[in-house]
């Protein structure tokens, strides 16, 4: 596809807007509730790992109106979120409305052995899940 410039002139189109476009298709198609659990493959036993979260919800806090019907959107967040290293809690964090949509959320967590780490959310709507991520002692 071609932009037409003065004089007839044909420039072709900069490759940056298929990247955005990829980009925003491959957003868009990411379900409500998708999460990305990311923890390093191996520790030290006793080290200290950080342990990194996002996950897509839109976070509506239930006051914003819609610009095109000027209609409250209803309350759609994430309500609690929990995380467990070998199926003991390891820190509980309740939400709300305030929190931005797509939330990045980051803890440290210190390593004893190897085992599992796992998070579980849910929203004020019923929706539930849950990611794991396998942490290795060497």
């Amino acid at each position: 596809m071609s932009i037409p410039e003065r004089g007839g002139i044909q420039i072709p189109q900069p490759k940056v807007w298929s990247f955005i476009s990829t980009l925003w298709i491959t957003r868009l198609s990411m379900a409500v509730g998708a999460g990305i659990l990311r923890v390093p493959k191996e520790a030290k036993k006793g080290e200290i790992v950080k342990v990194q979260m996002v996950i897509t919800h839109p976070m509506e806090p239930g006051t914003r109106k819609d610009p095109q019907t000027g209609q409250i959107i209803p309350a759609y967040h994430l309500t609690k979120l929990e995380v467990l290293f070998n199926d003991k809690t390891v820190s509980v964090v309740d939400m709300g409305g305030g929190v931005s949509a797509n939330p990045f959320i980051g803890l440290t967590l210190k390593v004893d052995e190897s085992g599992i780490v796992k998070i579980s959310y849910e929203d004020n709507k019923g929706g539930k899940w849950e990611k794991t991520a396998e942490i290795r002692v060497v």
